[in-house]
């Protein structure tokens, strides 16, 4: 059996499906967007902890609680819930029903560092600081890129 070449638009086929498949997962673009594609109807979490309501003691105090955040690069905002219990996630709404993403982290020298799960998509990471001014930095690190992509929000509390 012979190979042969493939032809103009059997090749312009193939790119686009490569092209297609790629941006599958991630409509998270220079200007912003959802971290996974239909993640947003994601429901909170269902089982009941009682350590998301402790007061947070240390370091952690500054950055538990609820946060405004908006991209660096503009495009939409979300809701960032981080948990005494060293939890996080990230949602559309305030009421932080409909999760997008979620990890746990610690805070050490003033900086929060986490994991990040984006499910049906892949995993991260975060890292954040707070200025002076109360505002928070909050960097996602999304390994599901190649090269992993880092994105910022900005954000106050609540």
């Amino acid at each position: 059996m012979t190979r042969r070449p493939l032809s103009g638009i059997a090749a312009l086929s193939l790119t686009a499906l490569i092209a297609a498949l790629a941006s599958v997962g991630c409509e998270h673009g220079e200007s912003g967007g959802s971290f996974a594609w239909g993640d947003s109807n994601v429901p909170a979490e269902t089982a009941k902890d009682d350590d998301k309501d402790t007061p947070a003691t240390g370091e952690a105090a500054a950055f538990v609680g609820t946060w405004n955040l908006l991209p660096d690069k503009g495009g939409t905002g979300w809701y960032g819930f981080f948990y005494a219990d060293g939890t996080w996630k990230i949602a559309d709404d305030p009421e932080g029903t409909r999760r997008r993403v979620f990890g746990r982290y610690s805070v050490k020298n003033g900086r929060l560092e986490g994991d990040m799960t984006n499910p049906g998509v892949g995993t991260g990471a975060i890292s954040a600081v707070i200025s002076p001014g109360g505002i928070m930095s909050l960097k996602f690190v999304e390994h599901w890129h190649d090269p992993h992509k880092t994105v910022t929000y900005s954000g106050s509390k609540l």
